[in-house]
């Protein structure tokens, strides 16, 4: 059997003394850190930029392409999702996260 095969962990061939991973009686330390993350969808009509990230401050944005709307636009479901439809669509909306650590 290949290193790599789908197989190597299936019930059938498992074996206890193989495993190596972490029992159920392992215990971590307690966290001394809090983490907050805080998401917000914004929408921006066409022409405007989008709402920018930034990686030290703990701030992401992503497209969300499902929620893009069209005008008289005659683009398959398929080209509304692809480049297409980010130049077609007449707004755009984008989920903002924001990650604060304490």
């Amino acid at each position: 059997m290949k290193p790599g095969s789908k197989e190597k962990n299936t019930p059938s061939n498992f074996k206890e003394k193989d495993a190596k991973r972490m029992s159920a009686t392992t215990q971590f330390p307690a966290s001394d850190m809090d983490v907050t993350i805080t998401a917000k969808k914004k929408t921006v009509p066409r022409g405007y930029a989008a709402p920018a990230g930034d990686s030290k401050k703990g701030r992401k944005v992503k497209e969300l392409k499902k929620e893009r709307t069209f005008g008289d636009v005659a683009l398959s479901p398929k080209e509304k999702q692809g480049k297409k439809g980010a130049k077609w669509a007449k707004t755009k909306t984008y989920s903002v996260q924001n990650v604060k650590f304490k």
